[in-house]
């Protein structure tokens, strides 16, 4: 490798992560280094081209315009919803658990008095099965609804009620299918390295469900969008290998301002920064899968 292709800012980038990875190393940080080595060695040994052209498209991302604000704002209001949702299923679970209450087993038991508790613990069941189904088609609705608007948003697309049925029915095979997968594994793992393999599911999840929507939203075509979302997904995979160094990076730096944020706003500073973080690694996304896809 030439000196002057060690001067490209990919390169410094790559060699800053590697003091980086050696301070966290001496700070018992073994898998933040693991990852910063890793991040280091793609950046530093990816083609000069190919490195310049993804830190191009870095720096256009940061070029934040309309569309940065209304999926902030999308995202925020679909996380308001679930809450509602939550406290809604919590609550009417709390007040179909009292009911159990209203029998009081003592010592006059009767066979009348046994039956009618009966009735009430299966009302009970079927009741709770029941909103937590509903619960789940709900937040299946507001998720596939808030995720189309924000795709229509970053492709600039007409919203149509067609589009948004379709759209909620690809995520609800897709979701159930990762639900199956998730529970697969949750029942198969189950030593320490069960929770790394989740969040791997977890980062896998979030990849391959960014250009599925991508794909459906430009193509309208289930087929095709679950072929993208696994062709391009993981059978390119290496070709998203530098922008993640980036995105990895970007995390890192806007986890720090949780730092000075107090006990009381740190929630509140959380999801703000939950909400920026995904809105512009939506935009950088839609960026790479208009050169990949």
């Amino acid at each position: 490798m030439k000196i002057k292709e060690l001067t490209t800012m990919p390169r410094i980038i790559g060699i800053l992560l590697i003091i980086f990875a050696v301070i966290a190393y001496r700070l018992q940080q073994t898998p933040q280094a693991v990852i910063l080595v890793i991040a280091a060695i793609i950046l530093l040994l990816s083609p000069n081209k190919n490195a310049k052209q993804c830190f191009r498209e870095l720096i256009e991302s940061f070029k934040l315009k309309k569309e940065f604000a209304i999926i902030m704002f999308i995202d925020a209001i679909f996380w308001v919803v679930l809450v509602l949702l939550g406290m809604g299923l919590y609550a009417f679970l709390k007040k179909t658990a009292e009911e159990l209450g209203i029998v009081q087993l003592t010592t006059g038991i009767t066979p009348e008095l046994l039956a009618s508790y009966n009735d009430i613990i299966s009302s009970f069941f079927t009741k709770s099965i029941i909103a937590i189904i509903i619960f789940f088609l709900l937040l299946i609705v507001a998720y596939a609804v808030s995720r189309a608007l924000i795709w229509l948003e970053l492709l600039n697309k007409q919203r149509h009620m067609q589009f948004l049925i379709r759209f909620g029915l690809i995520n609800l095979v897709w979701c159930a299918l990762w639900l199956l997968l998730t529970g697969f594994l949750l029942v198969s793992v189950r030593s320490a390295a069960g929770a790394y393999s989740l969040i791997g599911i977890m980062l896998l999840y979030t990849h391959l469900t960014t250009i599925l929507h991508y794909s459906y939203t430009k193509k309208r075509a289930f087929g095709i969008a679950f072929k993208d979302a696994f062709g391009t997904g993981i059978g390119s995979i290496t070709g998203f290998a530098q922008q993640y160094c980036y995105i990895f990076i970007i995390y890192i730096l806007l986890s720090q301002i949780l730092r000075f944020a107090t006990v009381k706003m740190l929630l509140v500073v959380s999801f703000l920064l939950l909400f920026v973080f995904m809105a512009w690694y939506r935009i950088y996304m839609r960026n790479i899968l208009r050169r990949i896809a």
